[in-house]
């Protein structure tokens, strides 16, 4: 889990929400996996996990920084 060393909120490692005073779940970045023969994975519009191309070789990993997806508010 992560722990926010400012204000003691608390996250899974997933980023979701624990306890704290957080108004949401941690930020994700859009990630791009592309492939040696030229093909690409990306991460859908909630930030879930990327999925693989079992068998390919991965010759690049792209994180968008400057493209947030925000984390869940918590409810």
């Amino acid at each position: 889990r992560f722990e926010c060393p400012c204000h003691g909120s608390k996250f899974t490692a997933n980023g979701s929400y624990i306890e704290g005073p957080a108004p949401r779940g941690l930020d994700r970045f859009p990630v791009t996996i592309i492939y040696a023969d030229g093909t690409e994975s990306v991460t859908d519009s909630t930030g879930g996990p990327v999925p693989l191309s079992p068998g390919k070789t991965i010759v690049d990993i792209r994180i968008n920084t400057g493209s947030r997806i925000l984390g869940p508010w918590n409810t």
